[in-house]
């Protein structure tokens, strides 16, 4: 389980050249969530180049 995780998250980081905030959870393509705004819900963006994404990576590894 571990190794998969692993293995998915530096899939992404090459593929995107970067640590996203979010990875979709069926598609692993970069993903904000859903959020409720106004009593609808709507989707957020991704945040781009998130530092603690990667440190949360590393740590994995430590």
């Amino acid at each position: 389980m571990l190794y998969h995780e692993l293995s998915n998250l530096a899939d992404h980081a090459v593929r995107d050249m970067q640590f996203a905030e979010i990875y979709h959870p069926y598609t692993g393509e970069k993903y904000g969530g859903i959020q409720e705004s106004n009593g609808e819900l709507v989707q957020w963006s991704a945040a781009n180049r998130q530092t603690w994404s990667a440190t949360g990576y590393i740590r994995m590894l430590c």
